[in-house]
């Protein structure tokens, strides 16, 4: 029974991934039958949960250890605006713990970006050319601090820049 349920989970998972990125870019959706990946009750990084980020990174071809965990925070200093360049040196191999932002940006080949999401919307924005990647919680918050915005004219001003 347990084979059928990992078998029918990566089943879901290859149907429901989305193909609108270009062949040089994953992006890639777990689904609930993954299992959970963030519990703010329990905790972010308790055993069972860091494996099933690790059993959906390995389904999809990644290294948990190459990618950026990327946190949410909802605390009351928190401004929802906050865009965090990332590079190897902040991937989980290296920093466990995540780094706290509302959007991450690599400009890093090999480098991962892994957002936890329920209800919000995870977006991404990639430019081929530089292959600049920038991965946005936008929830309710993040919205009326108008992040998407923010995130473009921060995409743009990188492309500017170098």
């Amino acid at each position: 029974m347990a084979a059928a349920a990992q078998r029918m989970a990566g089943a879901m998972i290859v149907a429901d991934q989305p193909t609108c990125f270009p062949s040089d870019l994953l992006v890639a959706v777990s689904s609930k039958d993954d299992g959970t990946m963030l519990n703010r009750i329990r905790g972010r990084h308790v055993a069972e949960i860091v494996n099933n980020r690790r059993r959906f990174c390995d389904q999809i071809g990644v290294k948990y250890d190459d990618v950026v965990y990327h946190v949410i925070s909802y605390d009351q200093a928190q401004t929802f605006d906050n865009i965090a360049e990332v590079t190897e040196a902040d991937t989980v191999k290296h920093n466990n713990e995540g780094i706290f932002a509302d959007a991450l940006y690599t400009e890093m080949a090999g480098v991962g970006l892994f957002l936890p999401v329920a209800d919000c919307i995870a977006t991404v924005i990639y430019d081929p050319k530089r292959r600049a990647l920038m991965l946005a919680h936008l929830g309710r918050h993040s919205t009326v601090v108008q992040l998407m915005s923010l995130a473009v004219r921060y995409s743009l001003s990188s492309a500017v820049a170098r």
